[in-house]
């Protein structure tokens, strides 16, 4: 069998360019393994990553206020996560979070294109996008569920304030019994083999990058 791409969410105003910006290890490191890197949920810089609001209190992970209850999934550790960008434009706000050393790297990719861009042979299904955005917290607002969200649903929310990274994700969602037959070094993250001439449309180079250094990327990722 073969992955294969899920659509998750649809989104309202799906721009037909998803950017992925890298320092220039992360962007070499695609190219030479011909494989996206998908991260533990767990490890995700945002440390509201997961969380909801609940009125739960046998469930509750930690009180964030005096009265506020919060949740957190559990399955952190077996949803990985490969994160992009969602915009028509690239960004100046990306290019300062990624490339402060001016040596920063972005891919453009059609999403339209993504049936032609796995190449990995595992079974794995990568659920793919946007990320909504919600405001979690908002005062008299607990959870925007019906009902207690499942743990792995919790992946595709983050909150209001991180709006202006105009997420869209891939996910790949395992079982606890997938997870625990993973060897140690994918339970760091997960490598996924794709075409990188049909993933990648164009690499931008970081505004500011030198004359010099231009050239000399210019030179190493033409032999790609």
């Amino acid at each position: 069998m073969q992955a294969k791409f899920k659509e998750r969410m649809s989104s309202v105003n799906t721009s037909r360019w998803m950017w992925r910006y890298l320092t220039a290890t992360k962007l070499l490191s695609l190219l030479q393994t011909e494989a996206l890197y998908f991260a533990p949920a767990e490890r995700q810089t945002d440390s509201n990553e997961g969380l909801y609001r609940t009125l739960d209190k046998e469930s509750f992970i930690f009180d964030r206020s005096s009265n506020i209850l919060w949740g957190k999934s559990k399955s952190g550790h077996r949803n990985f996560i490969c994160c992009w960008f969602q915009s028509a434009h690239e960004s100046a706000a990306m290019w300062q979070l990624y490339s402060q050393s001016k040596s920063g790297f972005a891919i453009q990719c059609d999403p339209k294109k993504k049936k032609k861009w796995l190449s990995d042979d595992r079974s794995h299904t990568v659920d793919v996008g946007p990320v909504k955005y919600i405001h979690t917290r908002t005062e008299g607002v607990y959870t925007i569920f019906h009902q207690q969200p499942s743990d792995d649903d919790l992946f595709w929310y983050k909150d209001m304030a991180f709006k202006y990274e105009k997420e869209w994700r891939m996910i790949i969602t395992l079982s606890e019994e997938q997870y625990q037959d993973m060897t140690p070094e994918d339970k760091r993250g997960l490598l996924v083999k794709v075409k990188p001439n049909e993933l990648i449309e164009r690499i931008y180079l970081t505004p500011g990058m030198s004359a010099k250094n231009v050239d000399l990327w210019r030179g190493i990722l033409s032999a790609f």
